[in-house]
């Protein structure tokens, strides 16, 4: 008889804690009763179109940011529900982003899916309107939800499908602290319906902690 050790996984996300899910009035740009506000003046705003919030031009990057910062000294993170768009060869891409700087100049950390043909997970370190490092890449399905984590250094990208959220892209970075934006963002040159339909904050993490049978 002995005994095997307790072994750990690391925490899972609780993504849980929905903020909207913009059902509301056809709104050009964004705001929600003042919620919403433009993230970059190098890009334009999302729009609430059909319950969904997308992009207001199919010409480029568009980005919205929550108004609220989220609390500094405690993980922050921030979820949403992705609608799905044609994922041609267009580059068509779901951002999500959080920014400890908005409007002339952006910076934070910040989380897509999409490309071209070969759709992928980018995580970035953004340092300006455009100027960005990609600090870790995967594959994957697309992702009903996508989600971002800022916990002092470590920034963590997940998506969930099927009732299972997956870490997705992860790195060590420590450029961006303080409190964040929560950002979202798309791009959609072919108009295919690129959205999110939710979004909210991170809960808390729910500890896993797994223990064999002694043998």
């Amino acid at each position: 008889m002995y005994s095997i050790p307790k072994t750990y996984i690391p925490n899972l996300p609780n993504f849980t804690n929905e903020l909207t899910d913009f059902v509301g009035a056809n709104e050009d740009p964004l705001s929600d009763g003042g919620n919403w506000g433009q993230a970059s003046t190098a890009r334009p705003p999302l729009k609430r179109q059909s319950n969904s919030a997308t992009d207001s031009d199919h010409g480029e990057p568009n980005y919205s940011y929550y108004t609220t910062p989220l609390p500094d000294g405690k993980p922050q993170g921030i979820y949403a529900c992705s609608t799905a768009g044609q994922l041609g060869v267009a580059v068509e891409t779901w951002r999500i982003a959080l920014y400890n700087s908005v409007g002339a100049s952006i910076s934070g950390y910040h989380f897509m899916y999409g490309g071209g043909i070969g759709k992928g997970y980018f995580l970035w370190a953004v340092h300006g309107s455009a100027s960005f490092s990609t600090i870790d890449t995967s594959s994957g399905p697309y992702p009903q939800k996508m989600g971002i984590i800022v916990n002092g250094s470590s920034i963590e990208g997940w998506s969930y499908n099927s009732g299972i959220w997956t870490l997705r892209c992860s790195a060590i970075d420590g450029a961006y602290s303080g409190p964040m934006y929560p950002v979202l963002g798309i791009e959609d040159p072919t108009g295919g319906g690129l959205g999110f339909v939710c979004f909210g904050l991170l809960k808390t993490f729910v500890p896993q902690i797994y223990r064999r049978p002694n043998e």
